[in-house]
């Protein structure tokens, strides 16, 4: 039951098509899909209007391939996707197709709808799922995004200027767009996805809110960026600077 329920979501977190398949690249096909090929992560799905709860299915995200092959992250599931000229999505996996029309699609963001949920098909109504990409189009998204997977320790943390770094606090940063805070050790329920537009991160917590925090700058050692929460604690609004050192 919960490899059905995997399989169905990865076509709620893909822009895709699969009906044929040729040897040439299918990202060439059209823009659409060009800006589909990498990593999205579903972060938001409403069904008749009403938000669906993602924490059931954790956080799962896929990777499509410019050959039009594609694979969920985590698992052994891969499928084959196509995106059509009039924005129709199909995905083909197990002989199951589920078709989906593409609303909006940018190098960072996509929206699109349906008529039958992915994650149980015998639910249907209409269906509205958000993802976000793992690294954009954009310059600084291509460069950041190939500097900021990995583990992170947080070495100065000011809010209003008052020091508030936390004691061996480290932010784990995967490729697939998922993450881990490591607080001195406590993991659990510290699951977060994170994307980048620009040289902004946004990050969701797993039973918070997305917050979002500018990048002043990063190298491959450290990084520094600010924002007006601070993290961990959604009543602290101010100006929050964090400094971090790559381990």
């Amino acid at each position: 039951m919960k490899r059905k329920l995997l399989v169905a979501f990865t076509a709620a977190i893909a822009l895709l098509a699969g009906c044929e398949k040729n040897d040439e690249d299918i990202a060439s096909n059209n823009a659409m899909s060009q800006m589909v090929a990498g990593t999205w992560v579903a972060d938001h799905i409403t069904v008749n209007g009403e938000p669906l709860d993602l924490e059931t299915y954790g956080y799962i995200s896929a990777t499509f391939h410019a050959n039009g092959t594609a694979t969920v992250n985590g698992s052994d599931i891969s499928f084959e996707w196509t995106v059509s000229d009039d924005s129709v999505m199909t995905l083909t996996i197990e002989n199951i197709a589920l078709t989906y029309k593409i609303v909006s699609l940018t190098s960072t963001e996509a929206t699109f709808t349906g008529e039958v949920l992915p994650l149980d098909m015998s639910v249907r109504g209409e269906i509205v799922v958000h993802m976000n990409k793992a690294g954009g189009n954009n310059d600084d998204e291509n460069i950041y995004a190939q500097m900021l997977p990995g583990t992170w320790l947080m070495d100065n943390v000011t809010f209003n200027g008052t020091d508030m770094t936390p004691e061996n606090a480290q932010l784990i940063f995967n490729t697939d767009g998922t993450g881990l805070f490591n607080d001195n050790g406590e993991t659990e329920n510290n699951q977060f996805s994170w994307s980048l537009n620009g040289n902004t991160i946004s990050v969701t917590p797993r039973n918070g809110r997305t917050l979002a925090y500018t990048i002043d700058n990063m190298t491959n050692t450290e990084c520094t960026f600010h924002g007006s929460v601070a993290p961990g604690h959604d009543d602290m609004q101010g100006d929050v600077v964090i400094h971090m050192v790559k381990i």
